[in-house]
């Protein structure tokens, strides 16, 4: 491939032909947002899903895998030479978006991780303050509380 005037900046632009070994083979961006993103929102995940499993109280597998999944493809769309090659070929960039557009969000939404944080973080103390309707600006009906005060 040669070199693209119009791509510039700090990006990983493949120099090999693309193949199945070269688009999935771990090549970080010099700055990757979106891998490091689904590997936190991954962990913080899981941390939930143990503490539930810990406490005996129940919580799907089936969300859990779903979930998992959706991470793993988001940081292997964005990570992997996939990215690179998104930014030469218009069908690696299509696999690319749609992947990203009709993949993943279904699968982190089946994976519930609104209930999962409702479920797993503790009803008292701070987190009660923190969750009430009329607990400050990190409150979970904020948009309520700041349309209802007088």
């Amino acid at each position: 491939m040669q070199d693209d005037p119009g791509v510039t900046g700090p990006v990983w632009l493949p120099t090999a032909p693309p193949s199945l070994e070269t688009m999935l083979a771990p090549t970080l961006q010099p700055v990757p947002v979106l891998p490091a993103l689904a590997a936190v929102l991954l962990v913080l995940y899981l941390a939930g899903a143990c503490r539930l499993w810990l406490r005996g109280r129940r919580w799907s597998i089936g969300a859990t895998i779903s979930f998992t999944v959706g991470c793993v493809v988001l940081a292997l769309v964005t990570g992997a030479g996939i990215e690179g090659y998104g930014l030469r070929l218009f069908s690696a960039f299509m696999f690319q978006q749609l992947t990203l557009m009709m993949l993943v969000p279904p699968l982190l939404v089946l994976g519930r991780p609104g209930t999962l944080l409702l479920r797993a973080t503790p009803h008292r103390g701070w987190a009660r303050w923190c969750w009430s309707r009329r607990g400050g600006p990190c409150a979970a009906g904020s948009v309520g509380w700041c349309c209802t005060r007088r």
